[in-house]
């Protein structure tokens, strides 16, 4: 079984994989000693040629995984469905399973929040806080990195995270 999951952009690997190490090191995710993929989705979320992408992972493995974890840009419902229609009824898909994660309104506010930013402000304008925060402008290359510096405790009220996390147990079961 190989298990990804696929993310908007490339600075959104390093900020997933540093997010999967919190949880890990909180015992959060459980026992598991997998370790899931981080890709970039390097097809836009709303691209048919999504599918290709994703069915050609299937090469040499009985079954696969796949969460997406993408911003929802103040359209959540619109977000997870770009993802799920690509999916239904396509030839090949019955060795895939397939779950999404919309982040409201964008990976920044996880940041924002888990570096102790105001809720509200974070999830109204994340990048503003981040840069009253970090006493530094805020780059989107600096996802990642700065991901060092969240606390996770900060994110564990907050719905979309918690779907994460639950998210996250999934694609990591043993099946």
């Amino acid at each position: 079984m190989k298990r990804i999951i696929k993310v908007e952009d490339s600075h959104g690997v390093a900020f997933h994989r540093e997010l999967i190490k919190k949880l890990k090191e909180r015992g959060l995710l459980g026992d598991t000693v997998h370790n899931p993929l981080v890709e970039r989705l390097n097809t836009g979320k709303c691209n048919p040629k999504l599918v290709r992408t994703i069915l050609t992972r299937l090469v040499g493995v009985n079954r696969l995984k796949v969460l997406f974890v993408i911003d929802s840009e103040g359209r959540a419902d619109v977000a997870y469905n770009d993802i799920l229609k690509h999916f239904e009824k396509k030839p090949g898909v019955e060795r895939l399973d397939v779950k999404v994660v919309v982040v409201e309104p964008r990976h920044e506010a996880w940041l924002c929040i888990g570096l102790g930013g105001d809720r509200k402000k974070c999830r109204s304008n994340p990048e503003e806080v981040i840069s009253r925060i970090k006493n530094n402008q805020y780059e989107k290359r600096k996802l990642g990195d700065w991901a060092q510096d969240v606390d996770i405790s900060n994110l564990l009220s907050e719905s979309d995270f918690k779907e994460y996390i639950q998210g996250v147990k999934w694609l990591l079961e043993v099946c």
